[in-house]
């Protein structure tokens, strides 16, 4: 390179290979332009490998001497012994507590990425987690588990009584329903008769729990001990489904003896089936009658005596049965004809034989064979196979076939069950019309729609999404929204201001930390001189942000127009980076001519570079002569120049 002394601009020549610093030049890139005028560049290989274009007098004068590596190692290394001496002062101790967290052991991370080296420690959690985390985090009481803790306070934060997903607490909700529920299956049987809640269960499932209880096992369930009577304690318990059964306002009730039952409990005591005690019950028997064990011919003896019936002879392959037939016409005691008048009249019987052909039609049922007996209790039963109708092929007894009990396989009861859905629905439907276009919520009905026998409704919700819900709950209020009004309940419920990943709530975070936390890198300049944040910001978001308002736009941040005051309402302020560069303590102000300013702003304001400024400045010399555009040899008065 060559140099003239001509007070003339000097000429530079750029030669490939140069070396300065950590840079090789390569090749002279294209003019950048400025305000200021034209920069020559140069394109420059680092001793890395990487390949940069930098401004030539920058690297004449020292101010780029690498890629940006030699910074970046100075930086980690700077790092990396600042740690070592925080760590010289607080050691991680292996042993030591940190809220359930024990270290086991100390570990040291290097971030090459952001030249930083962080102090790790591997802990152990009370619950028996190992986890690795940052001791800053450790010391500071940020972390004090391995989340688990987090997770429990959490959970207890957001529970009520925790008892949502028990049998308890479906019961209670199943008592309020059908007591006040008008659309609820059992509301006429409970609420429609006048059964209502204690009005404290009503009102709080904690007071209902504690006098009822924990249900004692699977098979139990809510039963009142006096049926006609409130929910209320004193009448409420936890029975089996067979105490419940006893305990119902159909039951028939049969007394004897002085001991009253239902008619399932003398079944269970006496040995036979319920089905007989109700049915000689709805003959009006009396009740030892009723419950006499054995065929009633043996009842009250002496033996019954049968006369001889004359029939017509039987088909061939006819099935034959016997039955009892009770009160048969006689003479004026009661009796059959020609029976002696000292036999008790009461309980004479007489065989008729029956005749069944095979091929006989019974409702749907057609008779294909006859099958073994059965035995039970109050002796053998006659079986006959039938094939129904639809098909299918069933065992019945033959006296059910005669008197009409069974009439098919089990279709024809599906039929009429279908059959009364359809006409309960129609008539819901006739009652409550599905009409197209009107709003239930945020829903708004387009097509009424039968899905799987059910009404339903296709709609469309306000936030543009359509689906498909059943009209029962439309009505009763069930479904409002395809199902953004519970996502928006439940993220709200979960939100304080909603502002948490916001630039403001960050800046908020920051001018907290650096005043009044002490492990801030900033603290020093801020708290530690007495700097404080107005205790209405301190303790909200919300009344920070309502005096300082958003940010502008990316590049401005927080700035105190008094930088020597404290962070409080009329002195914070959102600025760009080169006003706030012109708001610091540490800034070179030069008074010229009535006006302060920076150096930064004489040196825009004059064309002359900052470093020119600053470095007239601590020469001590006058601020005309510092503002001076050209060469001082040529400096005799005291205006600037252009």
């Amino acid at each position: 390179m060559q140099r003239s002394n001509s007070p003339l601009r000097q000429l530079v020549i750029v030669s490939p290979g140069d070396m300065y610093g950590r840079l090789k030049i390569v090749k002279e890139a294209a003019f950048r332009r400025s305000p200021h005028g034209k920069i020559r560049m140069v394109e420059c290989e680092c001793t890395c490998g990487n390949v940069v274009t930098v401004q030539l007098y920058s690297l004449r004068h020292g101010g780029t001497a690498s890629c940006g590596c030699l910074s970046r190692e100075k930086a980690s290394l700077h790092a990396k012994n600042m740690t070592e001496q925080i760590l010289a002062r607080n050691p991680i101790v292996v042993g030591s507590r940190w809220g359930r967290l024990t270290v086991l052991e100390a570990v040291q991370l290097l971030d090459e990425a952001h030249a930083r080296c962080n102090p790790f420690a591997r802990c152990i959690c009370d619950c028996g987690t190992e986890k690795t985390i940052r001791f800053w985090n450790l010391r500071y009481g940020k972390a004090t588990s391995c989340g688990c803790y987090a997770r429990e306070t959490t959970g207890t934060r957001r529970r009520t009584h925790g008892r949502t997903e028990t049998p308890e607490y479906k019961a209670w909700v199943g008592m309020l329903a059908r007591c006040y529920t008008e659309s609820d299956s059992a509301y006429a049987i409970y609420g429609g008769r006048g059964i209502e809640v204690f009005p404290a269960w009503r009102e709080s499932f904690a007071a209902f729990f504690a006098d009822v209880g924990e249900r004692p096992g699977k098979d139990y369930s809510l039963d009142r001990i006096k049926v006609g009577e409130n929910y209320e304690p004193g009448n409420v318990r936890w029975a089996p489904a067979l105490t419940q059964q006893n305990n119902k306002r159909n039951n028939i009730v049969i007394e004897y003896e002085g001991c009253s039952q239902t008619a399932a409990q003398w079944a269970k005591e006496i040995g036979i089936k319920s089905d007989v005690i109700i049915r000689r019950y709805h003959d009006e028997m009396r009740p030892d009658k009723i419950l006499f064990v054995g065929n009633l011919r043996n009842y009250k003896q002496p033996a019954e005596r049968f006369l001889p019936v004359a029939t017509e002879p039987a088909a061939p392959g006819a099935l034959e049965e016997s039955v009892l037939l009770d009160n048969e016409p006689g003479n004026e005691n009661g009796q059959p004809g020609g029976e002696p008048a000292d036999i008790p009249l009461d309980y004479r019987h007489r065989k008729e034989t029956v005749t069944v052909s095979h091929g006989d039609v019974y409702g749907r049922l057609t008779i294909v064979k006859e099958v073994a007996w059965r035995c039970t209790p109050n002796g053998k039963i006659r079986m006959v196979e039938c094939e129904c109708a639809c098909g299918n092929t069933v065992t019945t007894r033959l006296n059910a076939l005669r008197t009409g009990a069974t009439l098919s396989c089990g279709c024809l009861s599906k039929e009429k069950a279908k059959l009364q859905v359809a006409r309960i629905a129609e008539q819901r439907r006739a009652e409550n019309p599905i009409i197209v276009g009107s709003v239930f919520g945020r829903l708004t009905i387009l097509e009424r729609l039968q899905v799987a026998g059910s009404s339903c409704a296709r709609c469309i919700c306000e936030c543009g999404v359509e689906t498909t819900v059943l009209f029962c709950s439309l009505r009763n209020g069930n479904t409002v929204s395809c199902g953004c009004y519970a996502l928006e309940k439940r993220l709200a419920s979960r939100r304080t201001h909603g502002s948490s990943k916001t630039p403001e709530y960050g800046a908020w975070l920051g001018m907290i930390a650096r005043c009044h936390n002490e492990a801030s890198p900033d603290y020093a300049y801020y708290g530690a001189r007495g700097i404080e944040v107005h205790p209405g910001w301190r303790k909200s978001f919300e009344a920070f942000i309502a005096h300082v308002g958003t940010r502008p736009n990316k590049t401005y941040s927080l700035d105190r127009i008094k930088v020597n005051e404290n962070y409080e309402p009329g002195n914070v302020r959102w600025t760009d980076t080169t006003t706030q560069a012109n708001n610091k303590r540490n800034n070179i102000v030069i008074e010229y001519r009535g006006r302060s300013q920076s150096a930064a702003n004489w040196a825009k304001e004059t064309q002359l570079s900052p470093e020119l400024i600053v470095r007239r400045y601590h020469k001590n010399m006058l601020p005309d002569k510092i503002l001076f555009v050209g060469h001082l040899r040529d400096y005799n008065r005291p205006t600037i120049g252009q």
